[in-house]
């Protein structure tokens, strides 16, 4: 998304909303959501409008939202087999130097460009919860990742200690 779509994008909302944003506050939004294609931002402004906002969102709640669109969509254009590859999903039967062979179907291929074309494809941003964001990380280290000296002095106390 360029700058100008940015601007074009956010105004409507910021005039409804009656939030004051300049020329630096789009800058800053134009590098956070400079990676989302148009189409998935202005659905994904729409969900949000549509879910009662009460204040003006950010651009990681944009992305995060945009990322939401852009799953629902991709969900809802799975590829189907096409007729030479029904009985055999993904592969068809092609005659190579007289024998009967399998190859990949170029219907994949198709299907694969309509989602790029669409900007379906790449992941825009990860969502609160999944893995590698806020709380999932590990807080603690493996004791493979502890070092060797602490180690031994670790094992050494935990094989003192007994139960009672």
């Amino acid at each position: 998304m360029t700058l100008d779509e940015t601007v074009d994008l956010l105004t409507p909302l910021a005039l409804a909303m009656r939030a004051p944003l300049g020329v630096p506050t789009f800058k800053a939004y134009h590098a956070v959501l400079k990676n989302v294609p148009m189409p998935l931002a202005a659905a994904a402004l729409d969900q949000l409008t549509a879910s009662g906002l009460r204040f003006f969102p950010s651009a990681p709640e944009i992305q995060a939202a945009s990322e939401r669109v852009r799953r629902q969509q991709l969900a809802l254009q799975p590829w189907t087999p096409c007729c030479e590859c029904e009985d055999t999903p993904r592969w068809r039967a092609a005659e190579i130097d007289g024998v009967t062979r399998m190859e990949r179907c170029p219907c994949v291929g198709r299907h694969q460009a309509v989602l790029a074309e669409r900007g379906l494809l790449e992941p825009i941003a990860m969502l609160p919860g999944e893995a590698g964001v806020g709380e999932n990380e590990q807080a603690y280290p493996d004791v493979q990742q502890i070092p060797e000296s602490v180690r031994l002095r670790l094992q050494a106390i935990a094989g003192q200690k007994v139960l009672r």
